[in-house]
């Protein structure tokens, strides 16, 4: 039986790959393990993807709930490469069966929060064309 970390992480996945191919860009998954869990392709252009999951809020310190991603690997691989991974997805799953924030990434952060009301479809839309326009693209 899959550990259900494995489980949540494929599902937000699956979910980040539905929301680039209803988007028309497409997705491809590696067959081994990597830094990236997906790769996509806007106008012949490829970019790694890392997405990170979570279906909680953080138990922080925070008086505001709030949703905590880690973007380190570990401590001895630490950040992820900006030139092989591009793009930040962040899936909260108890939120509408699954929102995704967008980010680039810059290689200078080991996490990103999010309080509990920045989790909207018009966050998640906000996020995404401030992604194509990060990524120097007028429209998809």
């Amino acid at each position: 039986m899959a550990h259900i970390t494995g489980q949540r992480g494929k599902a937000g996945e699956n979910i980040v790959s539905s929301f680039f191919l209803s988007k028309g860009i497409n997705t491809f998954s590696p067959d081994a393990s990597s830094s990236r869990d997906l790769m996509i392709e806007i106008d012949g252009k490829f970019y790694g993807v890392q997405v990170k999951t979570v279906s909680r809020v953080d138990s922080g310190t925070s008086k505001r709930r709030r949703y905590r991603f880690y973007v380190k690997r570990n401590s001895k691989e630490g950040d992820y490469d900006p030139k092989k991974v591009h793009i930040y997805c962040f899936v909260v799953l108890n939120k509408f069966n699954g929102l995704v924030l967008f980010e680039i990434n810059k290689g200078n952060r080991s996490a990103y929060y999010y309080y509990e009301d920045q989790i909207t479809f018009e966050s998640q839309d906000k996020s995404f064309k401030k992604l194509l326009k990060n990524l120097q693209l007028a429209k998809v």
